[in-house]
């Protein structure tokens, strides 16, 4: 377990913090923001490559502020894997065993396990100067892995990586981390990386945690508008609530949306996703009718279109299959689900 107690770090012009956090162990955990945000420092502060100018890190409940890096039992996955050019690959995964002086047979032997872990066994003699990408990050990994750590820390990993290998590459990590049922915490900007890994995600703004929660929370659910934002959620109105006949009642720009619970009067900030609102055939009082001033691809299976309603302009989701109905400038309705309204702060 990681926790982290009124941490404070001032690098140059940049300040983190104050920062509380707690990542449980055995936990996949993901530090979320855009580039900037802080992510790598408060990374960097676990690891012990800098000391926070406030606060206290605790690792499994013991102070963990006096220990160099080399006696906190945490490995460390650079974005770069700044790998040893002198040395070929057994040996570059080997050096941490080899700096404690194991011996020969154990390092061998450990080196074995985890490189037929990783699918990188054929490669043990080869030039790390010979390597791919794909090959460099998995015998980064593998370093790390050699010393057996409690805390696994991945700066970026997948990040300089085409699409297939860091889509492969995330599946290893993610075995790696049920198989050994170690703590694992990564720093990205890839929302699709986190979504597909994390227990949990941090999101981090101008060295702040905006909020904590599961990727379901995080993605579907947010709290805040700046992760609404960030992940794409793209509705995002400024408004008023009012209560009228036992509804409740969003209004901007002379457009009303039913909302499905108590919300006391007053300004008001909501989200809806794209994917939870529909274009439907029929009219009524629950729907909301506006032209299409744009659509274009989203994905591998989707299209977002743009829908002009009175001064609010809706982005919405649909199957790239149904896109041949609808065009630019074509009046549609629209049916937001009214649980899909979030209330944002």
């Amino acid at each position: 377990m990681i926790e982290l107690l009124d941490i404070e770090k001032r690098l140059g012009g940049f300040r983190l913090g104050p920062i509380d956090l707690r990542v449980e162990k055995g936990e996949y955990f993901f530090l979320l923001g855009p580039s900037g945000s802080g992510k790598t420092v408060l990374l960097e502060l676990i690891a012990g490559i800098h000391s926070p100018d406030h606060g206290r890190i605790l690792i499994d409940g013991k102070d963990a502020m006096n220990l160099p890096i080399e006696r906190r039992n945490v490995g460390y996955v650079c974005q770069d894997p700044m790998l040893f050019p002198f040395l070929n690959v057994e040996k570059n995964i080997g050096f941490g065993l080899a700096i404690r002086r194991y011996p020969k047979d154990v390092i061998r032997s450990r080196v074995e396990e985890v490189a037929g872990m990783l699918g990188i066994s054929h490669i043990l003699s080869r030039d790390v100067e010979r390597l791919s990408g794909g090959e460099k990050q998995r015998v980064s990994l593998a370093r790390a892995l050699v010393t057996d750590p409690q805390i696994l820390l991945l700066d970026e990993p997948l990040s300089k990586l085409d699409a297939k290998m860091a889509y492969n590459l995330g599946r290893e990590l993610e075995k790696i981390h049920r198989e050994l049922g170690i703590t694992m915490v990564q720093v990205t900007h890839n929302q699709a990386e986190a979504r597909m890994l994390a227990d949990r995600i941090a999101i981090i703004k101008d060295g702040e945690i905006i909020e904590v929660g599961g990727p379901d929370e995080i993605f579907y659910t947010p709290g805040h508008r700046f992760t609404a934002d960030f992940l794409d959620m793209e509705n995002i109105f400024d408004g008023a609530v009012r209560s009228a006949n036992g509804e409740v009642i969003f209004e901007a720009e002379d457009l009303e949306i039913i909302l499905p619970h108590h919300i006391d009067e007053g300004p008001v900030t909501i989200g809806i996703r794209p994917e939870d609102i529909e274009i439907v055939e029929d009219a009524g009082r629950d729907i909301l009718s506006g032209r299409v001033i744009d659509l274009h691809p989203n994905g591998n299976a989707l299209y977002r279109i743009y829908v002009k309603v009175k001064g609010l302009i809706f982005a919405v989701d649909m199957m790239r299959h149904d896109i041949s109905k609808i065009k630019i400038g074509q009046d549609v309705n629209l049916y937001i689900k009214p649980e899909a309204v979030r209330i944002l702060r």
